[in-house]
Formats: C-alpha cells, structure tokens, sequence
C-alpha cells in the first residue's frame, strides 16, 4: 500500500514538471505581433464585445500559422465575447477549450473556460453541471497570484450564488455571496460590489429575514447615487418601495415608486413598464391599497392580470382585487376573486411541485457531486499524508547516519589522543637525556638565545614595516573617497544639466506642436461655412442642417489623407472629425450635433483607437485629427 501511495506521488510530481515546462514551451513560441494582438484582444473584450470578435476575425485569418497556444487563446477571448453578448455557444468548442485549459492554460484561463461553460450550462438548465463548472472555476483561481483575475471569479461566484438560490439552497447561496463581495472588493470593482450586495438582500428577503434585506436596500440607492449609476440607483427603488409598502410606510414607498418611474427608463411615456417586469402593477396596486386609494389599487390590479402571463402575478393580483372589493364592501366580487385566486394558486402550486422535484433532483446531482469532490479531496489529503511519511522516514535514515558519522569521529578522536600521551612519553624520556648531558644542553641554551634575541629584532623590523603598510592603506582610501565624492558631484552636475535639456525640448515641440496646430486650424477659419458654423454653435445654439453638412464636407474636397477617414467611420464619427479639423470646442460639437459631452468625448476616444490602433485621451485625437 505504501508503495502504490509513493508510486502515485511520484507520478504527481512528474506530471506537474512536465505541464510546467510544455507551459514554458508554450510561452516561448509565437512572435510579438501574435502577442499584442492577444492582449489587444483581451481589452477589447470587456470594452467592445462586438468589435471584439470581428478583431479576432481578422487576426485568426491574418495569422493563419499562428501556433496552438496562440490560436487558442483567441478562441477563448472570442467565446468570451460572444457569452458577454448573449450569443448562442457551441457546446463541443466550450468542452475542447476545457479540456485543452485544464491540461495547458494558466489558472486564470482555466477558470475563465470553466466559468463559460458554466454559464452555458446555466442557459441551458442544467444546473447540476452549471453548478459544477463553476466550482472548478472557483479552485482554478490562484488567489495567491498578484495576476489572478479576481473580476472573474467574482462572476463565478455570483452566478453559483444565483444557482444555490433557485434550488432554495440559501446557507450555501450566502456562502456564496460573501466570496463574491470579497472578490468584487479585491478587484476594486465598486459596481459589481454593489450587485452583490443587492443580491444578498434577496437572499435575505428569501430567508424571511425582511429586516435585514430592508436595512441593506435602504443603503443601495445611495451607493449607486454615489458612485454615479443613477438608472440602477433608481432601478433599485422599486424592491425597496415594494418592502415599504407591505410594512404600512406609505410616504417612503411612495417616494421610492416616483423615483422608479422618473429615472429608471423602465417606464414608457404611457404609464407601461418593460415586457417581463409586470409584477411591478402588483407592487402598485399594493401600495395604492395601503394608501386606501382603491380605484388606483383595482387599475393597477386589472393592468397586470391583461398583461402578465405569469401564475404567480395572475394569483397576486386576484388576491389584491379580492382586498380592494373587501375594502368596498362587495361581497359577491370578493368571492367572485377569492376563488379565481384559489383556481391560480393551484396552477400555481402545480407547477412549484414541477419546479420543486426539479430542485430536488438538482440538489441531489448537487450532492452527488459535493461528495465525489470530498472523495477527491480525501485521497488527495492521502498522498499529501504519504508525502510527509516519505520525508519523515528520509528524516529520520538522515538522522541515523549523522549518528554513524558522529561515531566514528569519536573514534578517530580517541585514537588521536592514545598518539598524543605516547608523545608526552616520548617527551620525558628527552628531557631525563637532556638532563644528563648538562654541558650539551647549557650550549644549547646559550644557542637558542642568541637566537631568540635574533627574533625579537626580526620582529620588531617586521612590526615598523606594518606600521607603514597600514598608514599607506589608510591614506589610500582617503584618496579612493575623495575622487568618489567628486566623481558623484560631476554626475550630479551632468545628470541636473541633461534634464534641463530635456525640459527645453519638450517646451520646444510643444510650442512647434502648438504652432502647427493654429496654423492648421487657421487655414479654415476664413471659410464661409466655418464663420455660418461658429456663429450657429456659439450664438443662435442651433444643431447643423444636411445643407451644412455638404457644404461642410465640400470644404475637404482634395485632401487625399483627410478623405481616408471617410470610409472607416460611420456619417456621425467623420462629421465630429470634420468639426475638430476647422478648430471647433467639444462643447460647440454638443451644439452642432445634438450629441452630449459624453458622447462626444466617447465619439473621440473611440475613433482614436480605431484610426490609429492605440489608447489616449480626446484631446490626443483631436490633435491627430488636426495633424492630418
């Protein structure tokens, strides 16, 4: 048993050493064109979804010898985009990309494949294996990586907190929740952060902990408020006035319902809300019967019942109709609606016990799955055990042969000192010989202190040279330190001398920027449609006619370089190019087009990338437009 636990260790190990260096090998292969092309790519796919593909398009057949790793990076990137746009998936492309990122990907690749196979899984109601692709998404992640993709993984923990709640498994879905907001903050991603808490308060509310889903939608609107989302901070409104309204606060919920259909952009001109949110007539019509407003409460009520086709809202609003007529004092029209309640509530109820034994077999898949990854996490807590037997034993077989070793030093020590009292025998015998021959050794005597005394004036003559030697080393130094210091002074000098330089060639090209740039400008200023434009945008504040347009883009006929720009962009990028060419603000643009600061602003930025290929601010296109 020990062994096939070593064996299995081993071939662990192998297996790690050979994924690490074909990762390497991945790593090293493919030019740098290939690589910014990727991580232009990656950008684009959480900018631009849309354009993301069709950039992937075209490097995939532009580069059509690119290497595997390359190629599949690219696929995934695109899978990603199309997941992010709600396009349909190949099931086979999303299992090859699995399977080749779990043998050869990063941790961050791996976690994002599984994540879209998840998501993929979950739009097609399997939730067992949605639930399942999103836990190995979740242990892919490398937290202890400053590269790890935390804005990721926070998704894959908000959609298996979403799951958990659907099967009613709400522990584990705010178990769930928790690592989301923990890995939303990590990202510093505020937005996303706020969700989460939103989605907690539905856990909350679920759990029947009203209190607590309360004190957290009291918070959101002022978080989005904060942070700038202002549809979503109204959007959020409208739980909140719901709560409001069936705890009897009519003035708060009443407050939260303007703010809902002022600035959510879910209300249409005519009163109605977006297809699929007609609950929202319940939620109405509950609050207008708090309010004791019944003819409201029975519009909102009757509203919903011919727009929904839900069981749960039909049943809700023959409940509030059957309130509103108790309330009048109608007997026959509360039976008549108590009983078209019972006729939903049982349809109703039918299709929960559909939805219920879906949830259970769900859960049960669920479970499966949670005790083959215990297994798994068993015999994995068993070869680490193995592991640790192994380098205990190699311990302890180390220990016993440094004993050997101190054993036989030991031995070697004692031998030494038998050979070292034999001397000291040895020894005596010499001196009871020297003291036998006294005249031998009185000469011997007078010889060893002449040469003593010999030494000692050796000595002394060898102390005097030291002295020397010791003071050229220390005048040494002192001169080694000196030139140092002046050797940093002079670099400092040069150093301070070269950034002036510098400083004096970049107010230089600005000031030749700045110069081409009037000049440029001026060339159009004196132009008829140009004066008609600048008196439009600056005095009358009116938008620019199609007349003006033409007249506008006659003004460019012949210039070649200019005219380019027409064919890439569409009629409202190259009439925003036109306008910054003749020298007009962005503010007079909001006026000429319509179009707000913002979208101006995007307008620019966006164009700078797509006529040049690389990221900047506005203003650096409106100097590259300008230039041209």
């Amino acid at each position: 048993m020990f062994a096939n636990r070593l064996q299995f260790v081993v071939k662990v190990i192998i297996a790690h050493i050979y994924v690490f260096l074909l990762s390497v090998c991945f790593l090293s292969c493919g030019d740098a064109g290939v690589k910014r092309s990727i991580a232009v790519a990656d950008s684009l796919a959480d900018a631009d979804q849309a354009v993301a593909v069709r950039y992937i398009d075209s490097v995939a057949r532009a580069r059509a010898g690119m290497n595997r790793s390359d190629r599949m990076k690219l696929m995934l990137l695109r899978v990603k985009a199309l997941n992010k746009l709600d396009c349909p998936l190949d099931s086979d492309t999303l299992v090859g990309l699995v399977g080749y990122f779990d043998n050869h990907g990063t941790a961050n690749d791996k976690m994002l494949a599984n994540y879209i196979l998840g998501c993929y899984y979950m739009s097609c109601g399997n939730s067992p294996a949605a639930m399942r692709s999103l836990h190995i998404a979740a242990e892919a992640a490398d937290t202890t990586s400053r590269e790890c993709d935390y804005l990721t993984l926070h998704k894959v923990h908000v959609h298996a907190a979403l799951l958990l709640m659907r099967q009613n498994a709400l522990t584990d879905a705010m178990a769930e929740n928790a690592l989301a907001l923990k890995y939303a903050l990590q990202a510093k991603d505020t937005f996303n952060a706020i969700i989460t808490l939103e989605q907690r308060a539905n856990i909350y509310l679920n759990q029947g902990q009203g209190d607590k889903a309360l004190s957290i939608r009291s918070k959101l609107y002022g978080m989005y408020m904060r942070y700038g989302y202002a549809k979503e901070a109204a959007i959020s409104q409208w739980p909140l006035a719901s709560i409001l309204a069936r705890c009897g606060n009519i003035a708060g919920a009443k407050c939260c319902i303007d703010i809902f259909e002022k600035a959510s952009g879910l209300i249409d001109s005519t009163g109605n809300i977006e297809q699929g949110r007609e609950s929202y007539y319940i939620d109405k019509g509950i609050y207008h019967t708090k309010a004791n407003m019944l003819d409201s409460a029975e519009f909102y009520f009757r509203k919903c019942l011919v727009a929904t086709s839900s069981s749960f809202d039909l049943k809700d609003g023959y409940v509030g109709l059957s309130e509103v007529y108790k309330r009048r004092h109608n007997p026959d029209s509360v039976a008549k609606y108590a009983e078209l309640a019972r006729i939903a509530t049982d349809s109703m109820y039918a299709s929960m016990n559909t939805t219920h034994l879906q949830q259970m077999r769900a859960m049960y898949d669920y479970n499966e799955y949670k005790l083959s990854a215990e297994v798994y996490k068993r015999e994995a807590v068993s070869a680490r055990l193995t592991s640790i037997i192994v380098i205990i034993v190699a311990a302890m077989v180390s220990v016993g042969v440094g004993g050997y070793i101190r054993k036989k030093r030991r031995a070697r020590r004692m031998e030494i000192l038998r050979y070292e009292r034999s001397i000291s025998a040895l020894e005596q015998a010499r001196q009871e010989l020297c003291a036998v021959n006294e005249q031998q050794q009185t000469e011997m005597a007078r010889l060893i202190d002449e040469k003593t005394n010999e030494i000692e004036r050796q000595r002394e003559t060898n102390e005097n040279y030291r002295r020397d030697i010791q003071e050229l080393e220390r005048v040494k130094d002192e001169l080694y330190s000196l030139s140092e210091r002046q050797r940093m002074q002079f670099n400092s000098l040069i150093a301070e001398k070269d950034a002036q330089i510098a400083q004096l060639y970049q107010e230089k090209q600005r000031y030749e920027q700045s110069v081409n740039t009037a000049r440029n400008v001026k060339a159009y200023s004196n132009e008829s449609i140009v004066k008609q434009l600048k008196r439009r945008a600056r005095k009358d504040l009116t938008a620019m006619t199609n007349d003006d347009v033409n007249r506008l883009k006659a003004v460019f006929t012949g210039v070649e370089q200019f005219n380019k720009i027409e064919s890439l962009v569409n009629a409202n990028e190259y009439l925003v190019c036109m306008l910054i060419k003749v020298g007009f603000t962005p503010a007079d643009i909001c006026v000429l087009t319509g179009l707000s600061n913002s979208n101006v602003s995007n307008i620019r930025k966006r164009l700078l990338m797509k006529l040049t290929g690389r990221n900047g601010s506005p203003k650096d296109f409106d100097a590259y437009v300008i230039s041209l």
